[in-house]
């Protein structure tokens, strides 16, 4: 059995970027885990078109991204309504969300909506949980580096 693999090609998701945790209360969760857990804050961003301010830390080989809700009409809040806090979605690192989607939809899995710019300025898209074994996914598209 081969448990290490030397940069295999993993289709459309390159790598775990992050893992997403919807919160209640944004600065002391992240007092918390900064504080307490020794994560170290990334940035911090608010997304008015996506109703959430979120929060980046970085754990050394791992970044979770805490999301606090902007209003009563935002997915968060929705979300810590039906569920409390917790995780709230994985984050995969794709090449090219375009292609990557192109893939899912053969497939018969379609996005919640269509890919929009999220925190760092990046494309996302989500997949709904229907399609994903019950686990909100979001594809983050990294921009291409020359020679990559």
């Amino acid at each position: 059995m081969k448990r290490f693999i030397e940069q295999a090609d993993a289709g459309i998701c390159r790598r775990l970027d992050h893992v997403g945790i919807a919160v209640a209360d944004l600065e002391a969760a992240a007092r918390h885990y900064t504080e307490v857990l020794g994560f170290t804050e990334l940035e911090r961003e608010r997304l008015p078109h996506q109703g959430v301010e979120a929060v980046l830390l970085d754990g050394g080989n791992c970044r979770v991204e805490l999301l606090g809700a902007l209003g009563e009409n935002s997915p968060i809040a929705a979300f810590l309504a039906k569920n409390r806090e917790g995780l709230q979605h994985l984050a995969f690192e794709t090449a090219d969300l375009d292609a990557a989607l192109a893939h899912l939809a053969e497939h018969g899995i379609e996005p919640i909506r269509p890919p929009s710019v999220g925190a760092g300025g990046l494309r996302v898209c989500f997949l709904h949980p229907k399609h994903t074994r019950g686990v909100l996914l979001e594809l983050t598209e990294y921009p291409k580096m020359n020679g990559s």
